[in-house]
């Protein structure tokens, strides 16, 4: 199902309404994805939704965590997924990069969301719980912290998703 979200900055629906987050001003983004992250198929860790503006300048990411996590468990594995993703040569000269956007991380507890949002002119943006709190200058510095998450995308503009999906009964 495609849910079309009016974006004044950049939106996301929750329970109780929109939130308003971020520095792209009346932008109309599509979720075109979701799915739930799963470690070993069957542990739930997140629910990712992938969202596009319609003008397809930028994409966002949100994470919505189903189990806590503390920040050095985030870092850890922020590192490991980067060095596998880009290759141990490109994380050695991200080393930077990547101290400022593990230094940003908060503790997640079960239902708190980090948004990660890349547009083809300002970079990307790291939202916790709909507050900013990283901004990356570079665009193609913030387009390789987006594969993290999503390792390509298809002909038909859908993620192919850089972690493991959830088969059948998940916990």
């Amino acid at each position: 199902m495609r849910l079309s979200l009016l974006i004044m900055g950049i939106s996301f629906a929750t329970a109780t309404g929109a939130v308003q987050i971020g520095p792209l001003n009346n932008l109309a983004f599509e979720e075109r994805a979701a799915t739930d992250a799963c470690y070993l198929k069957m542990i739930r860790l997140y629910h990712a939704r992938y969202l596009v503006s319609q003008d397809n300048a930028s994409t966002c990411i949100e994470l919505t965590y189903q189990r806590p996590f503390s920040v050095e468990e985030l870092s850890r594995s922020t590192h490991l997924i980067y060095r596998e993703r880009h290759g141990a040569q490109q994380a050695a000269s991200d080393e930077v990069l990547l101290s400022r956007l593990t230094s940003n991380y908060r503790p997640v507890a079960v239902g708190d969301a980090y948004q990660y949002c890349t547009t083809d002119l300002s970079g990307g943006w790291l939202y916790h719980n709909a507050t900013p709190v990283l901004h990356i200058e570079d665009p193609l510095a913030a387009n390789r912290v987006m594969g993290i998450w999503i390792a390509d995308i298809d002909p038909n503009g859908l993620p192919e998703w850089n972690f493991s999906s959830c088969l059948g009964k998940v916990f």
